[in-house]
């Protein structure tokens, strides 16, 4: 058996190797109906607005929806939501911390997003990202993966999940030919340094672990 291992071809030895596998996720009712429905109404009626903090000023995005208590309140528990499941989804044993959350919300048709990567200056720390999906009310505007070939159609409650940094899950957002649409987008880091202070709790563990992994210790 060890001889025909040492003589199959590299990529055969793993088991459960697929060279068409990418991690690209889709999570079905990731967001609470009650939630959706929160995030839309604040987005065109808020119910107060308060200064955004000096550090959004070097995001890209962050401004569609206003800064208070409710949408502090929602981006807090989806954005920690996420940052679980990413742990989750792609065997993370590190903390995993929320750089920011933000909406985009559009009405004029034609409207198209380019192929882009998230992780770029002047945040080349973002390392893995989520599209959160909260109405259907729209034609078109489908998320698309070129590297991937992979193509979602919106449903209301999802969220679709990839790594982001680095150009191989590089994405982008087809023509919107009607409608009024929202989305909401998570940037996720295991760099702490960069984690959004309104998304921590006091217990959180703010060390880099990565850089103190001990590897004598676990060899």
């Amino acid at each position: 058996m060890q001889e025909d291992l040492l003589q199959a071809p590299r990529q055969f030895i793993r088991i459960g190797y697929n060279i068409n596998m990418h991690s690209i996720r889709v999570i079905n009712e990731f967001v609470e109906p009650a939630d959706a429905q929160l995030y839309m109404d604040e987005a065109k009626t808020p119910s107060q607005i308060e200064p955004f903090p000096d550090y959004y000023k070097d995001r890209f995005g962050g401004t569609a929806l206003p800064y208070n208590s409710n949408t502090r309140y929602l981006n807090k528990k989806y954005g920690r939501k996420a940052a679980e499941l990413v742990q989750e989804l792609y065997g993370f044993v590190n903390p995993v911390y929320v750089y920011k959350v933000f909406m985009n919300h559009t009405t004029k048709p034609g409207y198209s997003g380019p192929i882009h990567t998230d992780s770029v200056d002047p945040e080349p720390w973002i390392e893995w990202s989520a599209v959160l999906y909260v109405n259907d009310d729209f034609e078109g505007a489908k998320l698309h993966f070129p590297n991937q070939g992979f193509i979602y159609d919106p449903v209301p409650l999802d969220a679709v999940f990839f790594p982001s940094a680095g150009a191989e899950y590089m994405h982008g957002i087809s023509e919107m030919k009607s409608g009024e649409r929202f989305s909401i987008v998570v940037c996720l880091t295991s760099k702490p340094q960069y984690a959004d202070p309104d998304m921590l709790e006091p217990g959180d563990d703010l060390n880099y672990k990565a850089t103190m992994y001990d590897m004598e210790a676990n060899s």
